[in-house]
């Protein structure tokens, strides 16, 4: 859901999302827990429990229309999942092409000089045999005693070029070739970014609905527009807690190994998403998980439908370990990174942050992939 629309639902939802950031504020850089962070999340234990006792007055009827919201909401989330991955991937096949006609550009041009410099040697031998070298054309033709002679010379004269002109033909031939590949790279290349613009396109038309949406809730319908907001104060305060958990490694959860791909990723939590986003200025779900695992000797392609052929798979959900990558949807279209104990990071959806949740709110999980990284050796990017 739209970020700034979930503030604009109501004053409560605000005040929640101020105290949680907040929260998440309180945790120092080291990823060490501060003794006040669980003082005010217990202070402000309030704010949940009112957006509970409010969830559990509403009659059936808000309930209803409560969950058709949230239905709506997550129809919403799926589409742009998916449209994130088409476009990362028209995008990746985008750069792939420019690159290959950068190449073919300069291949083509090394051609092209091969070319009219086999075509000057082959003139200046022909200059050589009339003026007069080793072989002047004139003497052979005077000192042929017959016309066989004649024609063995000419043939041995045509065994002297022959390296010169078999090679300039050969050379005539790649270019030729290379020229027809470039003319169908630059075809495809239109294609790819008219998809790419395409795609851009409908961001913005998702956008848009979504916001509409949000919109007419507020104006339409307020008791709805207050019970939206309990929930998402709910899931707010609920997230602090995973953070809580994650960081010092409560309950069975395992401490977060330094300098580990698991330790990198919570160091951008609260970063925007962002369609198509792959710096910490902003992320979508791959490009989390590209950018982090960068930062760890691995190179991963830019789509989650990509990346899930990387790696080795991890069969059972039991054998899961820190810094697996975690994918979603079938066919895949979300991915993250797991943290241990059921708690995974990962750059929801358009509107939210990078995040930490747990698998089991997901009933898409598709499996996951163990990549061979090596420790960080520098501060996270």
């Amino acid at each position: 859901m739209n970020a700034t629309a979930r503030h604009d639902i109501s004053f409560a939802r605000a005040l929640s999302c101020v105290i949680v950031a907040l929260f998440i504020a309180a945790f120092p850089s080291t990823l060490a827990i501060a003794a006040p962070f669980t003082e005010s999340l217990n202070d402000g234990d309030y704010i949940s429990y009112d957006a509970q006792t409010m969830l559990d007055m509403a009659s059936d009827d808000q309930r209803a229309a409560l969950e058709a919201y949230l239905l709506e909401v997550a129809e919403i989330d799926l589409e742009t999942q998916i449209a994130v991955e088409l476009y990362n991937d028209a995008q990746s096949r985008l750069d792939a092409i420019n690159s290959d006609i950068a190449q073919k550009e300069l291949d083509l041009e090394a051609l092209n000089k091969a070319y009219s410099i086999q075509a000057r040697q082959l003139a200046d031998r022909a200059v050589m045999h009339y003026k007069g070298g080793d072989l002047a054309l004139i003497e052979i033709l005077l000192d042929a005693t017959s016309v066989q002679n004649l024609i063995q010379r000419f043939g041995y004269l045509k065994i002297l070029n022959i390296n010169d002109s078999s090679q300039r033909e050969r050379i005539g031939q790649e270019k030729a070739a290379l020229q027809a590949s470039l003319t169908q790279l630059l075809i495809d290349r239109d294609e790819a970014a008219s998809l790419t613009f395409e795609l851009k396109a409908r961001k913005i038309e998702i956008e848009t609905r979504n916001k509409q949406r949000t919109d007419a809730l507020v104006e339409e319908n307020t008791e709805l527009a207050d019970l939206v907001a309990a929930y998402y104060a709910i899931e707010d305060m609920r997230e602090a807690r995973y953070n809580v958990n994650v960081l010092s490694a409560e309950g069975d959860s395992a401490p977060i190994a330094p300098d580990s791909p698991a330790e990198t990723a919570l160091a951008y939590r609260g970063v925007p998403y962002v369609w198509g986003g792959a710096d910490k200025s902003g992320f979508d779900g791959p490009g989390f998980v590209q950018f982090v695992f960068a930062q760890h000797g691995v190179i991963l392609e830019r789509s989650a439908s990509a990346q899930v052929t990387a790696g080795a798979p991890v069969s059972l959900r039991a054998s899961l370990l820190p810094g697996d990558a975690v994918f979603f949807g079938n066919p895949i279209r979300h991915v993250g990174i797991y943290l241990g104990n059921g708690y995974f990071i990962h750059a929801p959806n358009t509107g939210d942050v990078v995040k930490v949740s747990t698998l089991s709110e997901r009933d898409d999980y598709a499996g996951a992939r163990r990549y061979s990284w090596a420790p960080r050796t520098v501060d996270p990017l």
